[in-house]
C-alpha cells in the first residue's frame, strides 16, 4: 500500500512502493485533489497516486507494471512530454476521464490498453504518408471498447483520424465492438483531410478493408 504522509495541510507525499529516487507528491488546487510524480524513476505504480487524489497527472514517461484501471469519477491528465508505457501482459483501463486533446504518443509498451476513444498518433502513428501506421491505427482500433464493456453506459467507441496522409501497407478492417457501433471521425475528404496512402510495400490485393459499424 502507498504511505501517505499528511502532516502539510496543502501536500502530501505519496511514496509508491520501491519508489527509490522519486515519489508522488498531492497538492490541493481548490477543487480537488491531484497527483504529480517528482523525481528520475519511472516505474512505480499509478494506483498509488489515485489512492490519494482525484486527477493523476502525467508529465514523463511512466511505466504501468500492473494491471491498472482508472475508474470513473478520476482524471488522468497528459501533459507535454508524458507517456504511459504499458508492461508486456499488463492492461490499462481507462473508465474515467482521460484529459488529452493532443496527437502525441502517449500509449506504448507490449501491454494492453482500454478506453473509449482513441486516436492513431496515441500509439505511435507518423502520419507523413511515407511511414507504415498501420499497426498504430489497428492497435487504436483495438483498444476502443464500448461504454457497456467499460462500465460507462451511453458512451460509443469513438475513433478520431487527424487531417493529413496515414500511411498503409496491410489490410485494415474496422469492426463494431461487441455491444456498441463504432464512430469513426476524420478531417474529410478535401484536400487537406484525412488521407490513407496506400504504400508500395502493401502485402494485401484487398486494399484498406471495409469499414462495418458506423
Amino acid at each position: 500500500a502507498a504511505e501517505v504522509d499528511t502532516s502539510s495541510d496543502d501536500q502530501a507525499t505519496v511514496l509508491a512502493p520501491g519508489a527509490g529516487t522519486g515519489r508522488w507528491h498531492r497538492r490541493w488546487n481548490g477543487v480537488s485533489a491531484y497527483a504529480r510524480w517528482w523525481g528520475t524513476s519511472s516505474g512505480y505504480e499509478i494506483s498509488a497516486a489515485l489512492s490519494v487524489a482525484d486527477e493523476v497527472i502525467v508529465d514523463r514517461p511512466l511505466t504501468v507494471i500492473d494491471n491498472l484501471t482508472i475508474p470513473s469519477g478520476k482524471k488522468l491528465t497528459i501533459l507535454p512530454g508524458g507517456q504511459i508505457n504499458v508492461a508486456s501482459g499488463k492492461t490499462l483501463i481507462i473508465q474515467g476521464w482521460l484529459d488529452y486533446t493532443g496527437w502525441g504518443h502517449i500509449f506504448n509498451g507490449a501491454g494492453s490498453v482500454e478506453l473509449s476513444q482513441s486516436r492513431p498518433q496515441w500509439f505511435g502513428a507518423v502520419m507523413d504518408g511515407a511511414t507504415d501506421d498501420s499497426a498504430a491505427i489497428n492497435t487504436a482500433h483495438n483498444a476502443l471498447k464500448g461504454g457497456w464493456a467499460l462500465g460507462i453506459r451511453h458512451t460509443k467507441p469513438t475513433l478520431e483520424f487527424a487531417n493529413g496522409a496515414y500511411g498503409v501497407a496491410r489490410t485494415i478492417t474496422f469492426l463494431p465492438t461487441a455491444n456498441d457501433n463504432l464512430r469513426i471521425l476524420g478531417g474529410g475528404c478535401s484536400v487537406g483531410g484525412t488521407r490513407f496512402v496506400v504504400l508500395s510495400s502493401f502485402d494485401d490485393v484487398d486494399g484498406i478493408g471495409s469499414a462495418s459499424g458506423r
